[in-house]
């Protein structure tokens, strides 16, 4: 069994979101994908789906989490 490269972290959803966003922002959504995301994260292409089912279920939660840090600023 394959193993990413990177150590596993604590917020392993935290680092997903975070992969996300720097991936859609230097792609753009439409260049970016699952398995950009993955490999940017550190986790395997297929264990993103676990969490969601589609890249705009993705988009989704990175534009939600945005939102949710601007309103406590």
């Amino acid at each position: 069994m394959r193993r990413s490269a990177k150590p596993r972290s604590h917020n392993r959803h935290q680092d997903l979101l975070l992969a996300a966003a720097q991936v859609f922002r230097d792609k753009g959504y439409a260049q970016a994908s699952m398995r950009d995301i993955a490999q940017s994260s550190g986790m395997m292409a297929g264990s993103i789906y676990y969490h969601y089912a589609a890249k705009s279920d993705l988009l989704l939660a990175v534009y939600s989490e945005g939102v949710r840090l601007v309103s406590l600023a």
